[in-house]
């Protein structure tokens, strides 16, 4: 295929005629990445336009800690490095190749003179742009806070619900208090003969056999209630890390643009 024909099958040219994508055909360079190499670094100068021919892509951002979030994959066909296309200013993100990986690369000066020749692909980048950016507020609205309890609950089974209910009224005083009552009623009906001749006199044999019976059945049900809120602590923990790794990258992106308004302001001599 050659690479007017595949820019033939990405919509932001699909309005461009042979001849038209052939003379676009031209000016895209091709560049060969290998698995993890970087591609740009965030805070790199961004002056350059670049389309994914054959692999892929990983879009990331690194935290004050020195982890990387990843924002997403991009895969044939898809364009990246657009967010500073239209104003020269540093990349926001690192990208990377995700596998070995041809990329088709354009200088922002020859990318910026094609769209003014030819307006229709600069609507079609901005529709593809909005769709990014309606992506990107999905993300940062994604409810993250979620009610771990809720969660659970759904993907319990009447067994789970049966489980859960015997432990809470296990590990409850009236659990307790019923209990004291029957062992004492048992010792005391089993030592004296007061109702009739003692059926299981000391050392109480069959409320031994009784006490290892619930004791055999107790502690699997006690077992499935602390897994299930082992459960919910783990996911409880997990989002408490999107919750602040959120806030993390909010944080780092709001501390770069006002560093971008400082140096202007310095600039101005304002």
């Amino acid at each position: 295929m050659t690479t007017a024909e595949f820019l033939a099958s990405i919509p932001v040219f699909s309005s461009l005629t042979s001849s038209q994508l052939k003379e676009l055909a031209d000016h895209w360079k091709v560049v060969e990445k290998n698995y993890h190499e970087i591609i740009f670094n965030k805070g790199d100068f961004a002056n350059t336009i670049y389309l994914v021919r054959e692999g892929g892509v990983t879009i990331s951002i690194n935290t004050f800690h020195d982890e990387t979030l990843v924002l997403s994959h991009l895969g044939k066909g898809e364009m990246f490095g657009e967010l500073t296309l239209f104003e020269l200013s540093k990349r926001t993100a690192t990208a990377s190749a995700s596998s070995k990986t041809i990329l088709l690369e354009m200088s922002h000066d020859t990318f910026i003179h094609f769209l003014k020749k030819f307006p229709q692909v600069a609507i079609n980048l901005l529709a593809i742009l909005s769709n990014r950016l309606k992506d990107t507020n999905e993300i940062l609205e994604q409810q993250v806070t979620r009610n771990v309890n809720e969660e659970i609950e759904t993907e319990l089974t009447f067994a789970d619900r049966a489980a859960d209910k015997c432990s809470a009224f296990i590990g409850s005083w009236t659990f307790i208090f019923i209990f004291i009552v029957v062992l004492v009623v048992w010792i005391t009906l089993n030592t004296y003969a007061i109702l009739f001749q003692p059926r299981d006199p000391y050392p109480y044999i069959l409320l031994n056999l009784v006490l290892s019976c619930l004791a055999a059945i107790q502690a699997p049900v006690i077992m499935m209630g602390q897994g299930r809120q082992s459960k919910k602590d783990k996911i409880a923990a997990e989002l408490d890390y999107k919750n602040n790794l959120k806030a993390e990258v909010q944080i780092e992106e709001i501390m770069t643009k006002l560093d971008q308004v400082l140096s202007k302001l310095k600039g101005t001599g304002a």
